[in-house]
């Protein structure tokens, strides 16, 4: 969902994502119940706000706003697309292994051999 003008709207148009304001709107993410929290009271039970922030390179909202950008999606289609995919024409849902295999090259980047 998006919290766009003070209006929180679950699948905005193109047009109103170009409207958006830095530091006003932001993206939220409501996350499944984690596996480690049957009760859903601790891990995955409140939203995450990310606020727009085009100043910064690495601003999870911004970035969120380029893929709704350039791989558009509206109404029940949401419900059935995968954020990250790896074949940008059938929108193919990224496989465990290629996740698995960015995760240990981030981590080699960052870390030692044996840490990683």
């Amino acid at each position: 969902m998006w919290r766009l003008g003070g209006e929180v709207i679950i699948s905005p148009t193109r047009a109103r994502f170009l409207l958006m304001v830095p530091g006003r709107d932001y993206e939220i993410t409501r996350p499944p119940r984690a596996k480690n929290d049957w009760g859903g009271t601790k891990f995955g039970s409140h939203p995450i706000y990310l606020a727009l922030d085009d100043s910064d390179p690495i601003n999870a909202a911004s970035w969120l706003l380029r893929l709704e950008l350039a791989f558009p999606c509206q109404g029940s289609a949401r419900l059935a697309r995968s954020l990250f995919f790896t074949d940008t024409a059938a929108v193919t849902p990224m496989s465990h292994s290629t996740v698995d295999t960015y995760l240990h090259h981030l981590l080699r980047w960052h870390f030692s051999k044996a840490e990683a």
